[in-house]
């Protein structure tokens, strides 16, 4: 059992699944002690990616829920913000004023294309995809400070339309230094994500080498959830993840509230 999964979503976002309480009932189930939602707000086309998050709704069943299960579970209530540099008046107007505990900075969009529509890569070597990719989560991280960690940092190699998919690190750590030195100025920190394994990469995001120059670098932010969409992937691979901090010897792991970094022992995230 596991203490937190601070990246969940439920079918508020446009492609989640489950209702937020099949969710609060199945992490109960896993005996997980916390859980962050982490509802989508993208763009596309300079409109929203798809249906708008009815945030009414999904502030009104969060109240509703969090005191039902009060005495069961600790739940929260976060947004994952995708970040366009070229949209940044229009994305901060549409979150300001709104309280969450926690926000998820992501880039799933560049010049308006998704990673998951294949153009993306089309007419671009495996190094101009990934740089240009890396080269927008430093742009976005530059010019954007309504967000707590940046998310699965090197998730692009789960869409690449290359021979091996493999992000080459010696070749991109220069820029990947900057983002986390950027990260770590501001205040900001990294999440591990463990959406690689349901994509068949066999790893978590971001990779053990960034994960190694973030610690090296003074990285101290760093939350670790699932990007689960159905229920079977609550906490999935966590067993991995906490092995893997033990290993590289990071002593904490952080939650949130209302914004705030919190702290915590690397051995509380798992219960015994």
């Amino acid at each position: 059992m596991f203490y937190s999964d601070y990246h969940i979503h439920s079918n508020i976002s446009f492609d989640g699944n489950f209702d937020m309480e099949d969710i609060i009932k199945e992490s109960i189930n896993k005996g997980l002690k916390e859980i962050m939602f982490t509802e989508h707000l993208d763009y596309r086309e300079h409109e929203y990616i798809l249906p708008l998050p009815n945030f009414s709704q999904y502030f009104s069943k969060y109240e509703k829920l969090r005191e039902k299960y009060n005495n069961s579970i600790i739940i929260k209530k976060g947004l994952e913000l995708g970040l366009q540099p070229e949209l940044k008046d229009k994305i901060e107007f549409q979150i300001k004023n709104l309280n969450f505990d926690f926000i998820i900075g992501s880039t799933h969009i560049i010049n308006n294309v998704d990673f998951v529509d294949k153009v993306y890569f089309e007419n671009k070597t495996k190094y101009e995809a990934y740089n240009e990719y890396f080269e927008e989560i430093l742009e976005s991280i530059e010019l954007f400070n309504d967000f707590d960690v940046y998310g699965h940092l090197d998730f692009i190699k789960r869409y690449g339309i290359y021979e091996n998919n493999e992000i080459d690190y010696d070749e991109h750590e220069k820029i990947i230094e900057k983002i986390l030195n950027e990260l770590i100025k501001k205040g900001k920190g990294i999440e591990i994500n463990t959406s690689g394994f349901k994509y068949g990469l066999n790893c978590f995001h971001p990779s053990v080498d960034i994960l190694k120059k973030y610690k090296k670098l003074g990285g101290k932010i760093l939350t670790i959830g699932s990007d689960a969409h159905h229920l079977i992937h609550l906490a999935d691979n966590f067993e991995i993840v906490y092995n893997t901090l033990k290993e590289l010897d990071y002593k904490t792991f952080t939650i949130f509230e209302k914004r705030n970094p919190i702290f915590k022992s690397i051995d509380e995230f798992k219960i015994k």
